[in-house]
C-alpha cells in the first residue's frame, strides 16, 4: 500500500522488512530514513522515497538494484555498499555532490545522475558493463574515469567512450574551447554534445 500523503519525518525500515513497493512511501515528509542493519531489501524501486526531504542516507548492505527511489529530495549525502549492482535514475534531482559507486556496480541505466549539478566527477569501475546514453544528462561533470581493468569502457581527456568507439557521455561542466574527440570513436550520438 502506498502511503502517500502522510507526514512521517523519522523512519526506521526494521529487520523484517524484505521489500517495499513503488511509490511506497512517497511524499511522506521523511525528513530521516535509517535501516535496520539486519533489513534484507534487495531492491528500492521507483519512487519509493520520492519528494520526501531526505538529505543523507546509508543504504542496508543487502540492497542490489536501486532504482528512481530517491528523486526529488535534498539528498546530499549516500553511502553505497559493495553488493550493488544497478542503478536506474536513482540520484536524479537530487542535491548529491559527490560519490563514490561500489566496485560491484555493472550498470548505470536510465538518468541515474539526472540534474545532479554537485557532481564534477565520476569514477568508472572496472565492473560496469552497461551504461545509460541518458545517465549523465544535466549535470556539471567536468570528467569521467574508468578503471583500466574495465572491459566495456574507456575515458579520454575525461570523455567517457563504450570499446565499440561510440562516444557515451561528454562531461557538460568541461569549460575547454577547444574539444578533440578520440580517433578511436566511430560514433557521435546526436544528443550528448
Amino acid at each position: 500500500k502506498c502511503l502517500t500523503g502522510i507526514y512521517m519525518p523519522n523512519v526506521t525500515i526494521g529487520a523484517n522488512v524484505t521489500g517495499i513497493e513503488k511509490y511506497g512511501l512517497y511524499k511522506a515528509g521523511i525528513q530521516t530514513l535509517q535501516f535496520d542493519p539486519l533489513c534484507n531489501i534487495e531492491e528500492l524501486p521507483d519512487y519509493a522515497f520520492a519528494e520526501n526531504k531526505i538529505k543523507q542516507l546509508t543504504l542496508p548492505t543487502g540492497v542490489k538494484k536501486i532504482g528512481a527511489a530517491f528523486v526529488e529530495n535534498p539528498l546530499t549525502s549516500i553511502t553505497l555498499h559493495e553488493g550493488i549492482e544497478e542503478i536506474n535514475g536513482t540520484f536524479q534531482d537530487t542535491k548529491i555532490s559527490s560519490i563514490e559507486l561500489p566496485s560491484t556496480l555493472k550498470k548505470i541505466l536510465g538518468n541515474a545522475f539526472e540534474n545532479c549539478t554537485g557532481i564534477s566527477k565520476i569514477n568508472i569501475g572496472k565492473n560496469v558493463e552497461e551504461i545509460s546514453d541518458t545517465a549523465f544528462i544535466g549535470t556539471n561533470i567536468t570528467g569521467f574515469y574508468v578503471d583500466e581493468e574495465n572491459q566495456h569502457y574507456f575515458d579520454e581527456a575525461g570523455i567517457l567512450y563504450d570499446k565499440n568507439g561510440v562516444l557515451v557521455a561528454y562531461p557538460s561542466g568541461n569549460t575547454a574551447e577547444v574539444y578533440y574527440i578520440s580517433d578511436r570513436v566511430t560514433l557521435i550520438p546526436g544528443h550528448l554534445l
